[in-house]
């Protein structure tokens, strides 16, 4: 019975170092395919365009693609490590929005109470509609003309119509405001606005929202309703006042973008033609 005891004990001691080493060869195993994957999206991620953030604005986003005689816009997209992925994401994202620089209607309605020192906003509602059918025309016909990644988002420069030549380089974002920050600019025929945002985490809908607002604000030039719903309470004023902004705006385009670090905000100016 002794030497049976010893033996038992001689053999589990021997499968538990094989059980120890089996586990180590396991280890080292799936340390060795994790620093492979590790390598594999590093040298992928290399071959993808990335811009330093200082620097790496393309010129047509900043400054827009001025009379080209196309539309284009500007898709936003996450970065993913297939580079194709990415542009793919923002194209989709581009095109429609080239669909609401062709036309979109905008609804709005907010509400504001008068308190001491100014108005309070009482919320609204906002919403934007294009014609879906001609996003899926555009889909079919458009074309990525250039893509960069910046701060984590990658745009796309999305076009459709005729060939045509665009400022591919990149530029740093101005430290100055554009002169159109402070003062709108003027030209015949054509009716201009500026929408702003919080700079987000996620800055691509800090511009998605700057662009919302820049629109918002051109339908309003077309066309608002101010009603004052004020009514007596207790003998007490109280002053409500509703806006209304219901327009269809046509061949808007972005002719500027800034982004103020200090701040924290992102401008986007927008025109469209007066009618």
């Amino acid at each position: 019975m002794g030497r049976k005891h010893r033996f038992s004990g001689k053999k589990a001691g021997t499968e538990a170092a094989q059980q120890r080493d089996c586990g180590e060869r396991f280890l080292r195993g799936s340390l060795k395919i994790l620093i492979s994957a590790g390598v594999l999206a590093s040298l992928i991620s290399c071959g993808v365009r990335r811009e330093d953030g200082g620097n790496g604005y393309p010129s047509w986003f900043l400054e827009g693609v001025g009379d080209q005689g196309i539309r284009c816009a500007v898709g936003y997209g996450r970065i993913f490590v297939d580079p194709d992925t990415s542009v793919a994401y923002a194209k989709r994202d581009g095109v429609e929005r080239v669909a609401k620089g062709m036309a979109v209607a905008v609804r709005s309605e907010q509400g504001f109470a008068a308190v001491p020192g100014g108005l309070r906003s009482m919320g609204g509602v906002f919403s934007e509609e294009v014609d879906w059918a001609k996003v899926k025309t555009i889909r079919e016909q458009c074309r990525v003309v250039d893509s960069a990644q910046v701060h984590g988002m990658t745009l796309a420069l999305v076009c459709y119509g005729a060939e045509s030549a665009f400022e591919l380089e990149r530029t740093r974002m101005p430290e100055r405001p554009p002169k159109w920050v402070r003062k709108l600019p003027k030209k015949k025929g054509y009716v201009f606005a500026v929408g702003t945002s919080h700079l987000y985490y996620n800055e691509a809908t800090s511009w998605r929202e700057a662009e919302r607002a820049a629109r918002l604000e051109l339908a309003r030039y077309v066309l608002s309703q101010i009603r004052d719903l004020s009514k007596k309470a207790g003998g007490t004023l109280e002053q409500v006042i509703a806006t209304k902004t219901e327009a269809t705006l046509r061949g808007v385009r972005i002719a500027g973008r800034w982004l103020d670090r200090k701040t924290k905000a992102c401008y986007v100016l927008c025109r469209m033609p007066s009618r």
